[in-house]
């Protein structure tokens, strides 16, 4: 049996909003933008992006610079 044309469409378009949001998400956070703005604005948590940006490869170390050897 196979799945009605409708709800097809409809599984496509969610999956393209949620890579949409994703990448702006993505976007943002390579923009120096501070996490808890971001998921503010985007109306998701402060670990979820944090976790697109590990899965993406993007480190911003945090707290103070080690001192040159």
């Amino acid at each position: 049996m196979t799945r009605p044309r409708a709800e097809i469409y409809a599984s496509r378009a969610r999956r393209l909003a949620s890579q949409a949001r994703r990448y702006a998400i993505l976007a943002a956070y390579e923009r120096g933008e501070k996490a808890e703005a971001i998921a503010a604005e985007h109306n998701v948590t402060v670990r979820l992006v944090c976790l697109y940006a590990a899965q993406a490869g993007i480190s911003r170390p945090q707290g103070r610079p080690r001192k040159a050897a």
